[in-house]
């Protein structure tokens, strides 16, 4: 799933490309949680798996009732996001351009952007793996201009 733009590549070929990247690179990350992530938009709206990738990769956990994960309506979801950004720059990430709406819409240009500064920051747990090894910030977010 690496991008291979060449000329007629789109800003979208390449966010689908670094998605599918990023795809595999989380479950690489979540494979001991059992946590399989599909797709980007759909998956990570809800801010628990974001929340999950951070705890994995911080090794410090949320606390327990900061994330509501059970029957979840917009306002959960949008509470979720807040946290999760709010924990992000707690620790240091720039997240000053994160709309928590595009999270919780799915916006995936919003989430890859999201993941891969979480990936730069955190480190790349299992960067022997293809999906990490195919990784490289500046040349994914260039490609997403």
């Amino acid at each position: 799933a690496e991008y291979m733009g060449g000329p007629s590549a789109s800003k979208g070929d390449a966010s689908v490309a670094t998605s599918t990247t990023l795809v595999e690179w989380i479950n690489d990350v979540l494979r001991p949680q059992r946590i399989h992530v599909r797709d980007l938009s759909s998956d990570l709206r809800d801010g628990v798996v974001i929340a999950r990738i951070i705890e994995t990769l911080s090794g410090a956990p949320f606390s327990e009732h900061a994330l509501r994960t059970e029957n979840l309506n917009g306002a959960d979801k949008l509470q979720n996001a807040k946290v999760v950004v709010k924990r992000l720059a707690a620790d240091g990430v720039d997240v000053e351009d994160v709309r928590n709406e595009e999270i919780v819409r799915g916006d995936l240009g919003s989430l890859v952007s999201l993941m891969l500064r979480v990936q730069a920051h955190y480190g790349r747990r299992g960067a022997g793996s293809a999906a990490s090894a195919s990784l490289d910030p500046q040349v994914l977010v260039r490609d997403l201009k």
